[in-house]
């Protein structure tokens, strides 16, 4: 076959598959940017314009109309899930404050997709619920959206509420940046995998390099940058201080026990590691959480603790320290048994709620990207039944000896 007839064909799968229409079956979100500019970097917000055509599902009101669209910026987001993938994902500024398809009122949000097969659409969502169910502070909410960005379908995605302090996200009070007044008031912090231009290294006393990105406030003033330091650097001495109970002065025991328990459940390889936020209030301990990134969850039958099955070089710092302290292990046996009670019935609902929202929709998108992921009703309840499987196994663990013993003091390099 010769070089132009192996070009034609491209060209014609190409068109073919960029001419795919939404299902119409959930919510479409119409973007178009000034003078049809490309979204393909993430360092600008974009002038756009922006409608949601909500007359597939009676449940929500529109926004804007085609008539009379509302403004936005879109830029485009994330690291290896920019990188790695030809569907993107972005992140969306609205001019005013919005509720889009329900969600919490706020400028701010993201259109996330999920590459990775049919059960990988359900790991981000079905985490998030787990959140909501086992009672972290806030969860961010998505809506399934088919969305079309300057008249080409891009597929499916879910419209998510982002990351923020706001009094119905991230409920601290919000410090100024380079602000010299209060800095002990509210924080929100991300431990990350990634270099930052607003961000704290700590060095470990095992080593390793804890990078600390500061959300809120976010450019620091000389007293913002003491407090960080000498606060979260006393946290962190703490943990490792196996003669002290001084750790239990800084972490709120409960939400760090929940939000362990559901990167047990998740089996995240990224648990601990990175996309790993914590937030406080003056006076307060550190809270564990919002949830986020939950992409590298739910790839195996679990058989072990996750921090015994990450490699060495990927080795999370705070919990392992944490997991050292008897009292910390039996918080968490109790939020386990507060949990588990619950049994799993939420956990088949909102699977099989959600697997049937987006299974047209879904096609259309494997049809659109040429992938196999076009059976999403399987692959909610398959990454349901996987959840399920890690329940049980860890109800077993949560009561044994492994789990008594002091078993992540080996794996540490703490004596």
């Amino acid at each position: 076959m010769n070089l132009r007839i192996i070009l034609t064909a491209l060209l014609t799968c190409a068109l073919i598959s960029s001419a795919t229409e939404p299902s119409m079956t959930i919510p479409v979100l119409q973007i178009a940017t000034a003078d049809g500019t490309p979204v393909d970097q993430k360092e600008t917000y974009i002038d756009a314009t922006a409608w949601i055509d909500v007359s597939a599902s009676g449940k929500y009101e529109p926004l804007g109309s085609e008539a009379e669209p509302v403004s936005l910026g879109i830029r485009g987001r994330g690291n290896a899930s920019w990188t790695n993938n030809v569907k993107k994902p972005y992140k969306l500024k609205f001019q005013k404050k919005s509720e889009p398809l329900g969600l919490s009122c706020s400028k701010h949000f993201a259109l996330l997709h999920y590459p990775g097969g049919n059960a990988a659409w359900f790991r981000e969502p079905l985490g998030f619920e787990l959140g909501r169910q086992i009672g972290l502070a806030w969860t961010p909410s998505q809506r399934a959206v088919e969305v079309v960005l300057n008249g080409e379908y891009l597929g499916l995605y879910y419209l998510t509420e982002s990351i923020k302090v706001e009094p119905l996200r991230v409920n601290v009070t919000k410090q100024s940046d380079l602000s010299n007044v209060d800095v002990e008031r509210g924080w929100l912090v991300e431990i990350d995998n990634y270099a930052d231009e607003y961000q704290t290294v700590f060095t470990m006393p095992d080593g390793f390099k804890l990078r600390l990105t500061h959300k809120s406030p976010e450019v620091l003033s000389e007293a913002q940058q003491t407090y960080v330091d000498e606060n979260f650097g006393s946290m962190i001495d703490a943990v490792y201080d196996v003669e002290s109970d001084a750790w239990k002065d800084y972490i709120d025991l409960e939400s760090c026990a929940r939000y362990y328990i559901v990167q047990e459940i998740m089996h995240n390889y990224d648990a601990f590691n990175g996309s790993y936020f914590l937030h406080k209030e003056d006076g307060t301990q550190w809270t564990f959480g919002p949830l986020w990134d939950l992409g590298y969850s739910l790839n195996k039958v679990k058989s072990t603790p996750i921090l015994d099955d990450l490699p060495a070089t990927n080795l999370p710092k705070l919990m392992p320290q944490l997991l050292r302290f008897a009292e910390f292990k039996e918080v968490v046996r109790e939020e386990w048994r507060k949990f588990y009670a619950q049994g799993t019935a939420w956990l088949d609902a909102a699977a099989a709620e959600m697997g049937a929202e987006v299974h047209e929709a879904g096609k259309r998108d494997a049809e659109r990207w040429e992938t196999a992921s076009d059976n999403l009703s399987s692959g909610a309840r398959s990454s349901a039944n996987l959840m399920k499987r890690n329940i049980e196994w860890l109800d077993g663990y949560f009561a044994s000896d492994e789990f008594t013993a002091a078993v992540s003091e080996v794996r540490s390099g703490v004596s």
